[in-house]
This record gives C-alpha cells, structure tokens and sequence, in this order.
C-alpha cells in the first residue's frame, strides 16, 4: 500500500543524503515552514531523508535488533540496539547548517546537537507515548522521522498546551523518511498514540539541544 505523507507535509525543505544536503533558499517556502511552526508549534518536512539514504536505514533497521525499554514519565517501545545507523544520522542532522536551517524555521536558537534514538510500536501491545514534555537536560525541540516500511493505523503525534483539550496538531507522519521538528516548552505536552492494525511504526526520534 502507498504511504501518503501527511497532508501538513512541505516539499524539499531539508533533505539529507550521504552525498550533499540539501536546504531551501526559497522565502515563500521557508516563510510557510516558520507560519505553520508558530501557529501549531510543528512543521512536517517531505523526504527529510532522501530515497538512497532511506533504503540504506530501513535495511539497517531490518536487521536491527530491539528491546523493550518503559521510559517511566510516558510509556512504553521497543528501542533498537544496532548503533551504526544513529551515528549517521547523527552526523547528517547535526551538521551546522541543518542545525542553523532549522532554527530558522522554528525561532529556536543555540542548537549545538542532537540526540537520537530508533524505536518502534507494534500495534496492539500497549506500546505508546503518554502526555510528557520532554523539557529538560538543554532540550529546546522534538525530532520524529518515519522510518516505517509499510502502512501503519494509529501513532499519531498529538501536541497541546499543559492541560488543555484542544489539540495544537495532530500529526499523522505516514510518508516514508518524512519528519516532524516540534517545539518542546514547559507549557507544551505531547504524546503519541498507539498503533493498530498489522504493521508497526518505526521511527527515528529524539530532540534537538543547547
């Protein structure tokens, strides 16, 4: 079945690949990117991993071995061991200009890394994101790529202010290689939403620091 990409999803934004990044010098595109992070507090970027470097981390993946890991202020996923792919991509997404690109998009400023880890959900077992912020230890914004090889129901990124009930996004990253940056505050809360159905979520997740 065909991944449609979220509908909130902007074209060629970033796009990593082993041979050359690519970053937008478009002001239309990069003033929408910027207008949809201060309204929503989250931009979806299509193809954030270009096709080539995609496959080459889904096989990664395939071969990857997982644990069960409860992180215990939200929930429960199973957490990849393989730790090759995570230096790559940490080299990729901490480079200074996609450090710089992306506090240009969302206002955050100082980012200096990122941290990274590869996690999955499988539908029906419980496994989830329950409401947490994440806003601690220089955490200044959420990462969340979908590396995921078939369709999946359910998981959506959900975001809102502390204890409110109107959501600020409900993001469903279903394109493949697509990634959500998302603000992190001490009034900002977000969680992820099981899976079900048959096939699991994959994603590559983790936050951006000071």
């Amino acid at each position: 079945m065909a991944m449609p990409s979220d509908p909130q999803a902007l074209d060629d934004v970033i796009v990593l690949s082993r041979e050359q990044t690519r970053i937008t010098t478009d002001a239309r595109v990069l003033a929408e990117a910027r207008g949809r992070f201060a309204k929503t507090s989250a931009v979806v970027l299509r193809g954030f991993l270009a096709p080539t470097l995609l496959q080459q981390v889904q096989e990664q993946v395939r071969r990857g071995e997982f644990s069960e890991f409860v992180h215990p202020a939200s929930g429960v996923e199973d957490v990849m061991e393989h730790r090759d792919v995570i230096w790559l991509l940490r080299f990729l997404i901490g480079t200074g200009d996609v450090l710089r690109a992306v506090e240009s998009i969302t206002g955050v400023r100082a980012l200096r890394k990122c941290q990274l880890r590869v996690y999955r959900f499988l539908p029906n077992t419980g496994h989830r994101h329950d409401w947490h912020d994440d806003y601690s230890d220089g955490r200044r914004l959420g990462l969340s790529v979908n590396l995921s090889e078939d369709y999946f129901d359910g998981g959506n990124l959900q975001i809102r202010h502390r204890d409110a009930e109107t959501l600020l996004n409900d993001v469903r990253n279903t394109g493949p290689g697509d990634a959500v940056i998302f603000g992190l505050g001490d009034d900002l809360e977000h969680q992820v939403l099981p899976v079900v159905g048959a096939a699991p979520r994959v994603a590559l997740a983790g936050w951006f620091r000071e």
